[in-house]
């Protein structure tokens, strides 16, 4: 019995007993605590729908054309815009902050080395806006207040383009290209009623270069992969 004790007591003297400290291990890195999430829009596309476009020439400034996605150049008036909106309001929770975003067309068919440009608009527009009518009824002078029906750079859309991709027939032709928005554009699209009025594509040279043409898919293409497609990168506080 006597040593049955001293072993007892023996083991928990040595369990109350700490051994030396290891030393400290490796860092891990930073983290950010902030997870950017990334969303993408595309007319028919994981249940999306409601791409608005809408094709506008003075040459022909009542016409309205909501299937065709053409950019055609000309040193006189024969040349076209064209409007597309994603309406998204919606879709995203209005508390989140846009850290990127950018529109992504599909190029099929490309004449000469062009510079097209993507403007954010300031007016509401509706699928039946033509060159005079921003809804096929009232003048795009009633949203402005400048007086003049056409739909007319600084008073309609912003003066400087948001991004611009240069294409050319060697380069890009045949495939996807993508343009860069402004976050605060894009912000302003999920946080503001009303705020989104969308974009215009338009050559850089128009009005000054030699006849052509850019072709991009629509938004109503037969193959959905080739629509526009909106990509938008953000974060929730």
């Amino acid at each position: 019995m006597r040593k049955l004790w001293v072993v007892l007591a023996a083991s928990i003297a040595l369990a109350g007993c700490k051994g030396k400290d290891g030393g400290a291990g490796p860092t891990g890195p930073t983290g950010s605590g902030v997870q950017t999430f990334t969303a993408t829009f595309r007319e028919g596309a994981n249940g999306y729908a409601g791409t608005l476009v809408s094709l506008i020439e003075p040459s022909a400034p009542n016409a309205t054309d909501q299937d065709d996605f053409s950019i055609i150049t000309s040193s006189s008036t024969n040349w076209t815009r064209v409007l597309l909106q994603f309406p998204i309001q919606y879709w995203i929770p209005q508390n989140v902050t846009v850290k990127a975003a950018s529109v992504a067309l599909f190029v099929n068919g490309l004449s000469g080395t062009r510079t097209i440009g993507a403007h954010a608009v300031h007016c509401a527009w509706t699928g039946n806006a033509t060159w005079n009518k921003l809804d096929g009824v009232n003048a795009w002078g009633n949203c402005s207040g400048s007086g003049s029906n056409a739909f007319a750079v600084g008073s309609n859309f912003t003066a400087t383009p948001m991004s611009t991709v240069t294409l050319s027939p060697s380069g890009i032709n045949g495939g996807t290209v993508a343009w860069t928005l402004s976050p605060s554009v894009v912000q302003a699209w999920l946080n503001t009623s009303g705020g989104n009025d969308g974009l215009v594509f338009m050559s850089e040279a128009e009005g000054a270069e030699t006849s052509g043409f850019v072709f991009i898919n629509s938004p109503n293409d037969a193959t959905v992969n080739y629509r526009p497609e909106l990509t938008i990168q953000y974060t929730i506080p």
